[in-house]
């Protein structure tokens, strides 16, 4: 709670479209604290997180800047999110 960052970069275990889960509380917690305390959150997370959830929430997607991740995710979980944060992937094509 002492600490404010401009960018806090995280991850969790899992993502769907209603948020975001970390399978740890006491990692939840410090991440949800470093959430609030910045100015961009960007949330880092890899393809196979998607449509899985775990015991804690962490994030709702209105307290997210940007999701980066590895591949486009599907176009139903885009038009939920996209609403309140951008979500990047690389484009290869």
């Amino acid at each position: 709670e002492k600490f404010y960052t401009d960018i806090a970069i995280f991850s969790c275990r899992g993502i769907d479209g209603n948020g975001t889960y970390e399978a740890n509380y006491n990692q939840a917690l410090i991440k949800q604290k470093m959430i609030k305390n910045t100015k961009k959150a960007i949330l880092l997370v890899d393809s196979t997180k998607f449509n899985m959830t775990h015991f804690f929430k962490l994030a709702y997607f209105e307290d997210i800047d940007y999701i980066i991740t590895d591949k486009k995710p599907d176009d139903k979980f885009l038009e939920k999110v996209n609403e309140v944060c951008e979500v990047v992937w690389p484009d290869f094509e």
